[in-house]
């Protein structure tokens, strides 16, 4: 019963509401407050309470000060970066304020109406550089030299202000050296890989925002030594990124610092098992659009 009474509030909230269009003048360096073109002239008076979205996302923002053709409001969520641009023309609303503080149910859900998940595409390139390298009967101390390059793509989902999520398929291709002849051994990996960010928003006031994640990536993995090859699993467990997404306006630059413990469980065609394991250092620059 009360769903059926809120979505009929939502519906006939045209009635009650007051929508009108108004255009950001400016935003603090923080990004933490703004300034529309609308002041006391046009009916807003101080620490009035409004919502502001355009086709993607909205906030609740309270009024600091006002004068007569100006007013500056600062988001009610402290740790919120602000998503709009100067200039940008927003709807603002005062209505859909009075409908939520007028309702319990709504009252108790307000972050989730001032924040709207979204979600991009996410490219990035990895370069790997090997650290350490065991594996079963096998002397690791001749290898040398172990570097490569991964590709991935999939989707960025931001959940909240602070936590965000990527889900990606990847393709690494791992080369080194190994012996007094210098073997050339050759590992390619096809992963699925899920990361889970924390972004320090409350800790950096800027749009570039600083992060740390932890991931997990699972999937194939091939070595070839010569004429020998050797197929089976591979585990990437933890992966520990410290990163910055930087803002491009509608798109963000993903770099970050990662080092990560891998293993792996091949089969020669013989039957003859062999376990890797090892430990990478590698860096990473993506785009989030």
């Amino acid at each position: 019963m009360k769903f059926f009474l809120i979505l009929f509030l939502f519906t006939t909230l045209q009635v009650f509401a007051s929508e009108t269009l108004v255009k950001i003048k400016a935003i603090s360096n923080s990004s933490k407050s703004f300034i529309i073109s609308s002041g006391a002239k046009d009916g807003i008076y101080k620490k009035q309470v409004g919502v502001f979205y355009n086709h993607l996302i909205s906030i609740r923002a309270q009024v600091i000060e006002v004068n007569r053709y100006n007013s500056l409001w600062m988001p009610l969520d402290k740790n919120l970066i602000l998503p709009f641009k100067t200039g940008e023309i927003l709807s603002y609303d005062t209505g859909l304020d009075n409908l939520i503080q007028s309702i319990p149910e709504l009252s108790m859900d307000r972050k989730k109406i001032g924040y709207k998940k979204n979600s991009k595409w996410i490219f990035n390139t990895n370069a790997i550089i090997g650290l350490s390298q065991k594996e079963d009967q096998v002397d690791t101390a001749l290898t040398q030299g172990r570097t490569g390059l991964a590709f991935e793509l999939g989707k960025y989902f931001s959940l909240t202000p602070n936590i965000s999520t990527t889900f990606t398929l990847s393709y690494q291709k791992v080369t080194s050296k190994q012996g007094d002849i210098s073997i050339s051994i050759f590992n390619t990996k096809q992963l699925a890989n899920l990361q889970v960010m924390y972004l320090m928003n409350k800790y950096f006031n800027s749009k570039n925002q600083f992060y740390v994640s932890t991931s997990f990536s699972y999937g194939l993995s091939q070595t070839v030594i010569g004429v020998d090859v050797r197929a089976g699993t591979s585990l990437i467990l933890p992966k520990i990124s410290f990163g910055l997404l930087r803002d491009l306006g509608e798109k963000k630059l993903n770099i970050s610092l990662n080092i990560e413990q891998a293993s792996a469980s091949e089969t020669y065609s013989d039957g003859i098992n062999q376990g890797v394991f090892e430990q990478n250092f590698s860096t990473t620059f993506g785009i989030l659009f």
